[in-house]
């Protein structure tokens, strides 16, 4: 390849990118010849810019700058762990391959952004003032860059304390139907559950509780959803058990930074809201009454499988009924499918609440569907 004329090789150079990629490789502090020519090409035969910045990161893993990038990043990975340090040279390939033009160098900065703790530990300031510049832009490449760095599998508090703006900006950004919303909402219920439990400061994450509530209020709903969704998932693994979890961190944090204006109390969050009711264990009374006004009518034929599952029924026979009928009262078109095995369960733990009308409602609704 050292001879072969860059005409041939624009001609083959994904192919190149490939084999460059899975090659092995042994550690080095310099930056292969071959890399450094590679790149150069990839970026050069084409210069357009990104039009799109949809599925960003999926695109440029599969693209020539995308894997020549993430095969710098192993490369550095590898030296660093070899020789304990990370070389000028490196660092200079990183901000040639950051700078880099078109929808090439679009491409790179996602693979950068994707692995941004790592970029963080290693990177110079020129590496981060780039990104972050990247990261600023209006065009369809920055709002790409956002959504790459906002749907990150992993939180890493470094990486929000330096670029906590383009998160914030992201969330507001966040397109249901191509994302997962769990890994976005991460971004703020990480730092919220952090710093009310004061394992972080605000400082630390560069997000305060209250950039965190004005954004819970302006997302879409699908962000809310899945921020619901995560609390319901970390109650269960909160040190202390989910009682005490709900009394010193879910609770505080849906008081202080959810938003109570009707227009966002969505439907969509009553079967994720009843989950975290219903996980919250001992608190279930007290979370019942904090989470009651943010509860619609079930309607069609949704099911909340969870509250089927729990022990709810037997340990507060009184805050469930409320719960059912909350969920399933007058105005529901729910069938009711398997709500009266929850209603013969009530009655067997207090046999007196088969008087109340609320119950003998829903057994009527009930008995006419089966």
């Amino acid at each position: 390849m050292e001879h072969a004329e860059s005409g041939f090789l624009a001609l083959v150079i994904e192919r190149l990118a490939i084999l460059y990629a899975f090659v092995p490789r042994q550690p080095s502090n310099d930056v292969s010849t071959c890399w450094q020519r590679l790149f150069a090409i990839a970026v050069e035969q084409d210069v357009e810019l990104l039009e799109n910045g949809e599925r960003l990161y999926e695109r440029a893993i599969n693209s020539p700058a995308g894997r020549l990038a993430e095969a710098l990043l192993s490369d550095i990975e590898a030296a660093r762990q070899s020789f304990g340090s990370v070389s000028e040279n490196h660092l200079r390939a990183m901000v040639f391959a950051a700078r880099a033009e078109g929808k090439q160098g679009a491409f790179a900065r996602a693979i950068f952004v994707n692995s941004l703790a790592f970029v963080l530990s290693v990177a110079n300031d020129e590496i981060c003032t780039c990104l972050d510049a990247a990261l600023g832009e209006t065009t369809a490449a920055g709002h790409g860059l956002r959504a790459v760095l906002v749907n990150q599998r992993r939180t890493y508090i470094s990486v929000s304390n330096v670029f906590s703006a383009h998160i914030l900006r992201g969330l507001l950004e966040v397109d249901a139907s191509h994302h997962e919303t769990t890994a976005a909402a991460a971004k703020i219920v990480a730092p919220a559950l952090a710093i009310i439990r004061e394992d972080s400061d605000v400082e630390a994450w560069g997000i305060t509780l209250t950039d965190i509530s004005h954004t819970l209020r302006n997302c879409p709903a699908a962000l809310r959803e899945g921020a619901v969704e995560l609390l319901a998932q970390w109650i269960l693994d909160i040190e202390g058990g989910p009682a005490e979890a709900w009394r010193t961190s879910v609770g505080p944090l849906l008081e202080k930074v959810w938003p109570r204006e009707r227009v966002v109390r969505e439907s969509a969050l009553t079967c994720p809201f009843t989950n975290l009711v219903i996980r919250s264990g001992e608190a279930f009374p007290e979370a019942l009454v904090q989470l009651l006004p943010y509860l619609s009518q079930v309607q069609g034929r949704e099911r909340i499988p969870a509250l089927e599952r729990s022990e709810c029924p037997e340990r507060f026979p009184c805050e469930t009924l409320t719960l059912l009928w909350r969920l399933y009262g007058p105005g529901s078109t729910n069938n009711l499918y398997g709500i009266p095995k929850i209603l013969d369960r009530l009655i067997a733990a207090q046999p007196t609440i088969e008087f109340d009308r609320r119950l003998q409602s829903l057994h009527f609704r009930a008995e006419r569907y089966e």
